[in-house]
């Protein structure tokens, strides 16, 4: 092999590197709380589950709200939930897979159907603001 195929070989290797991990990003945006009730925009890596959860000592504690997400860009997603929010607090949004029975969310003491999505063995998070 040359070093000009080399080069192009190793280019196309860190592209597809870099392409996994563009697939793997998920982002909230346009966070608004009214009420139990949090609406977001969602840009996902895959089909599956927005989960809300609290932030405990800067780590994700107890999901307190959820809904089903398609791979891409989902406008006003409605999220009821279970625990008071205070406008300004800190949220994590978890991508959960959709594992189980289609559009049933399955994850809790009951099921694991439902788990993280995980990327190079972490999970697929963003942090929003709840205003």
């Amino acid at each position: 092999m040359n070093k000009v195929s080399l080069a192009v070989a190793s280019f196309a290797v860190a592209g597809l590197a870099l392409a996994s991990a563009a697939q793997a990003a998920m982002s909230a945006t346009d966070a608004h709380l009214e009420g139990s009730t949090l609406t977001l925009n969602v840009d996902s890596p895959e089909a599956g589950w927005a989960v809300i959860h609290k932030i405990s000592h800067g780590k994700p504690a107890a999901h307190i709200g959820h809904a089903l997400v398609h791979q891409g860009e989902n406008k006003n997603v409605v999220i009821q939930l279970d625990e008071p929010v205070k406008k300004g607090e800190r949220l994590i949004v978890m991508l959960h897979e959709d594992k189980g029975q289609k559009d049933v969310f399955e994850f809790g003491p009951q099921s694991k159907a439902d788990a993280p999505a995980m990327e190079n063995g972490k999970m697929v998070t963003t942090e929003i603001t709840a205003d």
